[in-house]
């Protein structure tokens, strides 16, 4: 997706493993060969058109060194190619964030709900205190 030097957007090129490392390989015109490291973390996400592999997860899609964008038909097959490629799962990566948060937040709102009934009750007691007199005995006379 983005424009690199060596590979003009939209151009058709492979995902290569050798030995530990991914390659983004394209063979061109006349023999020239166009080969680009891709980085130890790279990430790979089925989104919702696509499938992307991409580098440098902290910045902007605009940003990234790599990104690259996988046919639709290979959506089927990225669980085999996070095994083979040895790339990280970047929608486990999200499903997990998601998860933490919604733990986060219901502790939250658990620990609002206590501080509240806590806070009805302190009130309730000091109303008690303020008039228990007068309650107590209108109750008395009846």
């Amino acid at each position: 997706m983005n424009k690199t030097t060596a590979l003009k957007k939209r151009e058709h090129c492979y995902l290569i493993r050798s030995g530990e490392e991914n390659f983004i390989f394209k063979k061109r015109f006349l023999g020239k060969k166009i080969k680009i490291l891709l980085s130890e973390e790279a990430y790979i996400e089925k989104a919702f058109r696509f499938v992307r592999v991409f580098t440098d997860e902290t910045l902007h899609v605009s940003q990234r060194e790599t990104n690259l964008v996988i046919r639709r038909e290979h959506r089927k097959n990225i669980q085999t190619i996070v095994e083979q490629a040895g790339l990280i799962d970047y929608n486990f990566i999200l499903e997990e964030r998601k998860r933490i948060k919604a733990e986060e937040r219901a502790a939250k709102i658990k620990q609002m709900k206590d501080d509240a009934a806590e806070k009805i009750s302190a009130t309730g007691n000091k109303v008690k205190g303020a008039f228990g007199g007068l309650f107590s005995r209108k109750k008395e006379k009846v």
